[in-house]
């Protein structure tokens, strides 16, 4: 939950996996916070050049935090199979991960 004072932070992805959620194709992403006190705030996607695109924003929390790479798993219900059968790569901010 964003709240006042929260300031962007940075979201580090480790792997992408092709994942069943509810019957339907996800993408699973696997990754670290740089701290306790980020969180995700949201992720947006769009088609481009043929390619996935995700956009996955964080915020932290404006307090005193633990400085240490923090896991954290999510899965993205916002693809089509088609859209995620029909490729085998997804760019997540910027870099390209192999599903």
């Amino acid at each position: 939950m964003e709240q006042t004072g929260d300031r962007p932070s940075k979201v580090y992805v480790d792997s992408v996996k092709k994942v069943s959620q509810n019957g339907e194709a996800a993408l699973k992403i696997f990754g670290n916070y740089p701290d306790s006190c980020t969180y995700l705030q949201g992720v947006n996607h769009r088609l481009e050049n043929g390619e996935i695109h995700l956009q996955l924003t964080a915020l932290r929390k404006d307090m005193m935090c633990t400085q240490m790479l923090v896991p954290f798993s999510f899965v993205y219900e916002g693809l089509t199979e088609k859209e995620i059968s029909g490729h085998s790569k997804v760019i997540i901010n910027g870099t390209g991960y192999t599903y």
